[in-house]
């Protein structure tokens, strides 16, 4: 039987791509690490006091490198730890800033302590330090803080459900902060301080829901011609409902001879608006309704201003762009408790939810008239809706920024104006 053939194979090498072509040269040529152990090793017989020498600094080098990256990945994974979590650094903030001051009034209070004098002034005083004490402990939490934490559950992937919870009602906020800290890793230290912004977060979704469904309730004359009839009270003592003539309601500023087609946007908090500038004001907003309706070719309907402004703030809370004003009801507030339990008292039928709204819609309301009567040169009532989109221009970053409440608003109107006490006069919050 004859033996099998040999088989042959022919191989034929392919082209070498320049890249390996590059990176075998690179490896014949001795790099500096190759050339200093070179130098070393050269030296190990010929110069032994040389070659302990090289070699210590060698060792020296190699320690010295060791000990660098030890302490590069020890701080990099300290500052990972210490920045994995948003929500941890701003749960931070606002303990020292609660620590901060819970330092300030207890400082202040060892200051009223040792002065006979403060002591004897407090003496007559304390229901209104008391009060001041509970507004203090109140708002010790930074209202930034609490905007920085609700934006973070808002947008964290790991929240969606706990955001749901959140906004559900009877949810405990105690559990909520359970969960959140348990999800994102956060330190229990910070539970308290969780736990705090949790409920004001809770009661900024409240307020959010009550407005917008009072914003959903069309005018019914069996049930709300009490209300239009306290309007022309409020604002027009000397008119009487029932024998009101069909053009009366255009004294106040209303489009129509009848009131309530004005509200289609705004609903039945457009009026209720408007009764709280009559209430807020008093004899003041009968004067401001005045100058705004019989100015001359200058006039403006103050009525249908004030509900364009309702409908407008009700907008921006739907598209979350009053927030900060949400989660800051105090700012809406007067720092006063007499002035405070006066506003309270007018405001008693109004749900408590409502009230900071109508605070912050009366403040918008004052500050457009001033914004009309100073606008050069002066306009006419067919520039209205003009000069309107302009005052929503002006105020609207203030008003998402949380500048509302205080004279930032009157500087927001007119930023390049050198004067800011010109402001503090014209716009009186």
């Amino acid at each position: 039987m004859a033996a099998p053939q040999p088989t042959t194979s022919t191989f034929r090498p392919s082209a070498t791509p320049s890249y390996w072509t590059l990176f075998l040269f690179h490896l014949t040529i001795p790099s500096i690490p190759d050339a200093w152990r070179n130098l070393i090793s050269s030296q190990e017989y010929s110069s032994p006091t040389i070659y302990a020498v090289l070699l210590t600094i060698h060792r020296s080098i190699k320690a010295i490198c060791s000990l660098v990256t030890l302490v590069t990945r020890f701080r990099s994974s300290t500052r990972h730890s210490q920045s994995s979590s948003e929500l941890s650094r701003a749960l931070e903030a606002g303990l020292k800033n609660e620590i901060r001051n819970a330092r300030v009034r207890k400082m202040y209070r060892d200051d009223e302590d040792s002065s006979e004098e403060t002591t004897a002034l407090l003496a007559s005083s304390s229901a209104q330090n008391e009060h001041q004490a509970q507004d203090n402990s109140k708002s010790a939490l930074s209202n930034l803080v609490v905007w920085r934490v609700s934006w973070i559950i808002n947008h964290s992937k790991q929240l969606q459900t706990t955001k749901l919870a959140i906004c559900s009602e009877g949810s405990d906020p105690k559990e909520l902060s359970e969960a959140i800290v348990a999800i994102k890793s956060i330190n229990p230290i910070f539970s308290p301080t969780l736990v705090e912004c949790l409920k004001i977060i809770q009661s900024a979704s409240r307020t959010r829901n009550v407005i917008e469904e009072r914003s959903k309730i069309t005018y019914q004359p069996e049930l709300h011609k009490h209300k239009f009839k306290e309007l022309l009270k409020l604002l027009k003592p000397s008119q009487d409902y029932d024998t009101i003539p069909p053009k009366g309601w255009q004294e106040i500023g209303f489009q129509g001879t009848d009131p309530s087609t004005d509200l289609r946007g705004a609903g039945i908090l457009g009026l209720d608006a408007l009764i709280a500038f009559g209430r807020h004001y008093g004899s003041a907003g009968q004067e401001i309704v005045t100058e705004a309706i019989e100015g001359g070719s200058s006039w403006y309907p103050w009525a249908l201003a004030s509900i364009n402004i309702t409908w407008w703030c009700i907008s921006l809370i739907k598209t979350n762009q009053l927030n900060y004003f949400l989660l800051s009801p105090s700012g809406t507030t007067s720092s006063n408790p007499d002035k405070r339990k006066e506003e309270e008292t007018l405001m008693e039928d109004i749900p408590q939810e409502l009230r900071g709204f109508l605070v912050l819609q009366l403040k918008l309301t004052l500050l457009f008239h001033h914004f009309w009567l100073n606008l050069q040169p002066r306009p006419s009532v067919m520039d209205f809706e003009t000069k309107f989109k302009v005052f929503k221009q002006l105020t609207q970053q203030g008003l998402a920024k949380g500048f509302i409440g205080g004279m930032g608003v009157g500087w927001i109107l007119d930023p390049s104006a050198p004067d800011f006490a010109h402001h503090q006069v014209l716009v009186k919050f």
